[in-house]
């Protein structure tokens, strides 16, 4: 009997995972693995998903193949979420050499074939966001516009964006408050999941200062990466902290930042993942002290800088020429940096240009006109032709009635 559709889904993510766990080990003895230390996350994470993905599958599909050693799958995963960081590599080495293998098998007979399913098995760039990033990156400089929700990230993709930002302002005031700092790590991994489901893109995510100290950030890098980012960022100011832009803020010393820089590059999963050190000294001590910050950050393993608040194009040309490297520019609305266009970033090195608010700001403002042309006339009558259609609607979200509507589901590009 065929499974249902998502134990057939669950089931394929088992395969996809083993495989390439058994892929990444290839022509490794237990000894080369053992000290492999670049590869024991990764490959640890796709055990993880394997037993994450085995918990799921109902207990009826379960019951009714006993073959399949359900119970040790489930607690393979369970030893590595509670264990994390002491791990015996000589068990995980037997995992990957005898237990994967028999259950790849199982499984091969067990999913049912067809083109959709078979998909998940192709590694595409959606499986390796922050690999698909760096390529980009490479290419030229990448416009990044802010997605405050899954569905502003999938029009994000429609309109042929390469990648998407996740900001931590956007996030809160979406939620009601503030951006000083009440955004919590599992607020926002859920949003990077969304996003990242919805859009297919890679997706940069604010972290803040990184939730707490350096043990705050070793967990942080985890979960952003396990949620679905190709890559965040880190600042150096002291927590509650706030919006670059604004002044009265304050830094912590550039040696306990450059450490919490050194221990996100360490930590994080895949080397490909983007560590993004930002440092608001411009307005606080400085642009010397400033240029001063970024280059330690990049000695402590930063990947990329990311200057806040710099006034003018010669403030973001100085920066480049004395800070050589990846650099990102943050175009937002309303605040210190005037409106540069991304050409023009580009002319002055820099790779990653964000717009954090800026879909945001737009919709809040059709939202408040709409707002009042509704209590003024009793009617929406007015405002009728700026909104979005059913018709757009449903195109934007893949969708057509009648018909199913599989999860995730890829955005359609236009123009």
């Amino acid at each position: 009997m065929q499974p249902e559709p998502a134990t057939a889904a669950l089931l394929w993510d088992m395969l996809h995972a083993g495989r390439r766990a058994m892929q990444m080990v290839e022509g490794m003895t237990e000894q080369s693995y053992v000290v492999a230390d670049d590869v024991h996350p990764g490959v640890e994470r796709l055990i993880e998903i394997v037993g994450e993905a085995a918990r799921s599958v109902p207990r009826a599909f379960r019951d009714n193949h006993p073959e399949v050693n359900w119970q040790g799958v489930i607690a393979q995963r369970h030893v590595l979420a509670h264990e994390y960081g002491a791990i015996n590599q000589s068990f995980i080495w037997k995992v990957l050499s005898h237990y994967l293998p028999i259950l790849v098998e199982q499984l091969e007979v067990l999913v049912p074939s067809s083109p959709s399913m078979e998909s998940r098995l192709i590694p595409t760039n959606e499986t390796r966001p922050a690999r698909t990033l760096r390529r980009l990156l490479a290419q030229g400089t990448v416009m990044c516009p802010g997605a405050f929700n899954a569905l502003v990230a999938r029009a994000v993709a429609q309109a042929g964006f390469q990648a998407c930002y996740i900001s931590g302002g956007a996030t809160a005031n979406i939620s009601g408050y503030p951006d000083i700092g009440l955004i919590t790590l599992t607020e926002m991994c859920r949003t990077i999941r969304e996003i990242a489901d919805a859009s297919k893109l890679p997706v940069i995510a604010d972290a803040d200062t990184g939730y707490g100290e350096v043990e705050c950030i070793v967990r942080t890098v985890v979960e952003y990466e396990r949620a679905g980012a190709a890559g965040m960022h880190l600042e150096d100011q002291v927590f509650p902290k706030r919006c670059g832009h604004l002044d009265g803020k304050a830094l912590i010393p550039a040696a306990d930042m450059a450490d919490k820089v050194a221990a996100a590059a360490k930590h994080r999963l895949t080397k490909d993942f983007l560590i993004i050190a930002r440092t608001d000294a411009r307005s606080v001590t400085g642009m010397d002290d400033a240029v001063k910050r970024a280059n330690l950050y990049r000695e402590a393993g930063a990947d990329m800088i990311f200057p806040e608040g710099l006034e003018s194009e010669a403030e973001f040309a100085h920066f480049a020429k004395a800070s050589p490297g990846l650099l990102l520019a943050n175009m937002t609305e309303f605040g210190k940096t005037p409106d540069i266009a991304a050409s023009r970033f580009q002319e002055l090195g820099y790779q990653l240009v964000i717009y954090p608010l800026s879909m945001m700001r737009l919709a809040m403002g059709h939202v408040a006109r709409g707002l009042e042309s509704l209590k003024k006339h009793g009617s929406v009558r007015e405002v009728l032709p700026q909104m979005q259609s059913r018709k757009e609607l449903y195109e934007l979200l893949g969708y057509t009635p009648g018909m199913q509507w599989d999860f995730p589901n890829r955005p359609v590009r236009v123009g």
